[in-house]
């Protein structure tokens, strides 16, 4: 074989790198790529910084009133908002800073895909349909303008919604949302996400394929459609068309990519939803990489399994829904746009009681159930991944995983985050930084292409933008930056470990053997670690430690893990 002098070089750097290779095309082929997972942005474009929280951030205090006389009107203590959002918030979205500043971050990587698992909407809002289509649009835009040649796989969220948590078949926000995503679905499915607010697309061409499910057909809190067990119901029909995506990609030889919002918990589905979707998936469970969702908040990972999931334990089931399709039809058509529509409260989101219990009891479940021998807890668990939130119930993260390039295996995760007080002291000491009470009017306006004259002229006023505003120039971030939290490697599997390329795909084993260290009693450390960071991404939640109890627990998965070591 003959080699030419740059044949030559590009073999010597191979040799040298140790993680490169050459397709048979010629072109470089990387072992481990790496792809974003993003989730829960809430982006309020009213937001006013210096504003006061007991306002949701969108009005300043009356220069009149004195702070103590606010104080006790609100009877508890209001705290002013931040430029780049308030931290620990229950009632405050993100505002236009944040969002750019997390946009600056992500579009520096190098990414292959990303995964975006909804809610860019922004919480209880008057004239609910006009903010959340903005909002919206906004988003998808900027992840247009950062990330143009990589696939992007968004899904829909509760409050991406035009009434939240509510939707049917063939709703009109779906209609909207297929022309806001119109550059991430593909043409031949725009029908399909219409109807179901579903669809697929390769992620990585011939070997991972991305499925995003519209979870909010199977949620307790969607009281417009049926439950999974009748056939004529749109949980039901999404259900199906999800086997069908499993089947062509299995007959295709191709791993899975599974993305949505709600994660699938007793406490979050209907019981016969989730029964069908872990029956589902589990089905192809070899050809599905990951399952990735948000909406929590919250920093998690939990076990799904056959064996202990959907038993009617903690979920609920609703066999007929309390307002039919054609029912909704009229709701929607007849709201006041002026009406108070959000549905949710913050206070138990924020808690997270219930997703917490859910979690640490598939914990239990686990670490209780009679296995015969660990290989079949492989063959009979999964995991499902919660991401925590841009928008500041705690600190705001994102997350980015590496994988193996040729089978799609999970391999590692970057957990980052941003100290938003300290970021909000920052900006403090800026003398422009004052001068940022609203996004900057042609950045506002730039994405808003199919609005007439006269719908963007009430948005100005409303906005009450001006077309001066500067706009916080972050070129200066160091200390206050986003930065590594921790990674996966360092936390999951039988003891912790330094962080390495060379490490193998993460494995169910791995997770099994983290959860076991949550349970003896002499590891405190990996309780006091997860505490930290896999639930709350953050230690001003103290209290949660009550809900998760190890005290009594019998930890039958775990001796017979320990006599196999």
């Amino acid at each position: 074989m003959r080699f030419d002098q740059s044949t030559m070089r590009i073999s010597m750097l191979v040799a040298c790198s140790g993680w490169m290779s050459l397709e048979a095309d010629g072109k470089k082929h990387k072992p481990s790529g790496r792809f974003l997972h993003i989730t829960d942005m809430h982006l309020d474009l009213q937001y006013k910084p210096y504003s006061m929280q007991s306002t949701r951030c969108r009005e300043y205090p009356d220069p009149i009133q004195s702070q103590e006389s606010i104080m006790k009107k609100k009877k508890k203590e209001d705290r002013m908002a931040g430029v780049f959002g308030l931290p620990a918030s229950k009632t405050c979205d993100s505002p236009y800073t944040l969002i750019d500043h997390t946009f600056n971050f992500v579009g520096d990587q190098d990414l292959d895909f990303i995964i975006w698992t909804g809610d860019s909407g922004p919480h209880k809002y008057k004239k609910m349909v006009k903010q959340v289509e903005i909002s919206n649009e906004f988003v998808a835009e900027k992840f247009k303008k950062n990330f143009k040649k990589i696939p992007i796989l968004p899904s829909l969220g509760n409050n991406d919604l035009y009434i939240h948590n509510k939707v049917k078949r063939n709703d009109k926000t779906m209609k909207r949302m297929a022309k806001v995503w119109k550059d991430f679905i593909p043409k031949d499915q725009l029908k399909q996400f219409k109807r179901l607010g579903c669809f697929s697309k390769p992620l990585v061409k011939g070997k991972v394929h991305g499925i995003s499910v519209n979870t909010m057909f199977w949620t307790t809190a969607n009281k417009l459609v049926e439950s999974c067990e009748y056939d004529d119901s749109p949980g039901h029909e999404q259900m199906i068309w999800l086997e069908q995506e499993l089947n062509e990609a299995k007959k295709n030889g191709l791993k899975v990519i599974l993305a949505g919002h709600v994660a699938p918990t007793e406490d979050q589905y209907k019981l016969s939803c989730l029964k069908q979707y872990t029956a589902t998936v589990f089905k192809y469970k070899d050809m599905i990489e990951g399952m990735f969702f948000g909406h929590n908040n919250f920093d998690a990972f939990f076990f799904l399994s056959p064996e202990f999931t959907a038993k009617g334990t903690n979920s609920i089931d609703e066999g007929t829904s309390t307002v039919t399709e054609i029912e909704g039809d009229r709701y929607l058509e007849e709201m006041d746009d002026d009406e108070d529509v959000g549905t949710e409260s913050r206070k138990d989101k924020i808690a997270g009681k219930d997703f917490v219990l859910d979690v640490w009891h598939s914990y239990k479940s686990l670490i209780t159930h009679v296995w015969k021998d660990i290989a079949e807890v492989t063959d009979n668990v999964m995991i499902v991944h919660v991401a925590p939130s841009v928008v500041p119930v705690f600190d705001p993260g994102v997350r980015i995983w590496s994988y193996d390039t040729d089978n799609g295996k999970l391999k590692d995760y970057e957990q980052w985050k941003v100290d938003l007080a300290e970021l909000n002291a920052w900006a403090d000491g800026r003398k422009d930084a004052h001068a940022i009470k609203e996004p900057p009017h042609a950045e506002v306006y730039r994405f808003s292409v199919n609005r007439d004259d006269s719908l963007q002229l009430s948005l100005q006023e409303e906005l009450n933008l001006e077309p001066s505003m500067k706009q916080l120039d972050q070129t200066e971030l160091n200390p206050t930056a986003f930065q590594v939290e921790y990674h996966a490697r360092s936390f999951l599997g039988a003891t912790s470990t330094e962080v390495s390329a060379d490490r193998g795909p993460l494995t169910i084993k791995d997770y099994v053997e983290t959860v076991c260290r949550l349970f003896l009693d002499d590891d405190q450390v990996i309780y006091e670690q997860f505490i930290k960071y896999m639930i709350v991404s953050s230690d001003k939640v103290p209290k949660l430690k009550k809900l998760m109890k190890r005290d009594g627990v019998k930890t039958k998965l775990c001796d017979l893990l320990s006599q196999k070591s």
